[in-house]
Order: structure tokens, then sequence, then C-alpha cells
């Protein structure tokens, strides 16, 4: 009778460490899953930044070579209009 109290506080010291323990072993296979999400995120956005690079490269030669093509046909335009001005046909 006189040890029943350290028992009964025995046990719920046990229970409280068990508990503990199972919510450490979670934390710690949450961490896990976290640390591999991460690694798996950054090799993503490498990929995508390698990709958007490539799209830029791709559209900043498009419009150079519009821009490019404006220029010529704008050049042609002007001198059949200088034509047209000075009596050439």
């Amino acid at each position: 009778m006189h040890l029943g109290g350290y028992r009964q506080r025995a046990e719920g010291l046990k229970k409280k460490i068990a508990e503990t323990a199972d919510a450490l072993v979670k934390a710690q296979n949450a961490r896990t899953g976290l640390r591999i999400l991460a690694a798996s995120e950054e090799a993503a956005i490498k990929n995508r930044l390698s990709a958007l690079r490539e799209e830029v490269a791709f559209i900043s030669r498009r419009e150079r070579e519009a821009q490019e093509l404006y220029r010529a046909n704008k050049e042609e335009l002007d001198a059949l209009q200088a034509e047209g001005l000075n009596g050439y046909h």
C-alpha cells in the first residue's frame, strides 16, 4: 500500500515517456520526408530555371529577328516611297 503511489506515478511517467518517444519518431520521419522534399524541389527549381532561360533566349532571338525584318521592310518601303516622289516608276 505504501509503494502503490510510487507505482502509479511510475506507470504514468512510463506512459508519458512512451508517448514522447512515439512523437519523436514521428517528428524524425517528418523531418526526413521534408529533407527529401527540399532536395527534390531544389532539383526541380534548377530544371525550371534552365527551361525558362532557354525560353527567354528563344524569345529574345525571335524578337531580334522580327526587329531586323521590320527594319529591312521599313527601309525598302521608304526607298519605294522616295522613288515614287521623285517620279520613278
